[in-house]
């Protein structure tokens, strides 16, 4: 099976399956929360600025899963 997938968001999951026709989609439904690391040592900065994320974590947001998946299925 060919299943579509990069850039799949709730805005364009709809009509990606109609455009498509495809029958599944892959996506990624993550949210960025801050880490809770205790001892943040902001000095040493691997050669830039600010090295993105250092302090942030990437989770799955179920809240997102479920958004995507009742706008895949209403597009169906």
């Amino acid at each position: 099976s060919i299943m579509p997938g990069g850039g799949i968001r709730e805005e364009n999951v709809q009509e990606i399956i109609r455009f498509t026709g495809v029958k599944e989609v892959h996506f990624t439904a993550f949210s960025t929360f801050d880490s809770p690391m205790t001892y943040r040592n902001a000095r040493p900065l691997m050669g830039s600025e600010r090295v993105p994320g250092e302090y942030e974590r990437w989770m799955t947001d179920a809240s997102c899963v479920r958004r995507i998946v009742e706008r895949a299925e209403a597009g169906t």
